[in-house]
């Protein structure tokens, strides 16, 4: 539900800059480069919500190596 209202408003906001900006280069292709970092971070927050799978994998071995030595006397 967060995620989506984020989303909505960040869309709301680009298509707002969209249709105010004039239709020069530099302005579609800050438009283009805004839109690639939202969807870029959105794409993150969703991959690093489960670490151990998906496309981004974290390991586990310093974890576990961390938590080896917290063992040992």
């Amino acid at each position: 539900m967060r995620l989506s209202s984020v989303v909505a408003w960040l869309f709301v906001i680009l298509v707002g800059f969209g249709t105010i900006a004039p239709p020069e280069h530099v302005a579609v292709a800050a438009l283009i480069v805004a839109a690639a970092a939202v969807s870029a971070a959105v794409f993150l927050m969703l991959e690093l919500y489960h670490p151990f799978e998906g496309l981004i994998r974290v390991s586990s071995a310093p974890l576990l190596e961390a938590v080896s030595g917290l063992s040992k006397p």
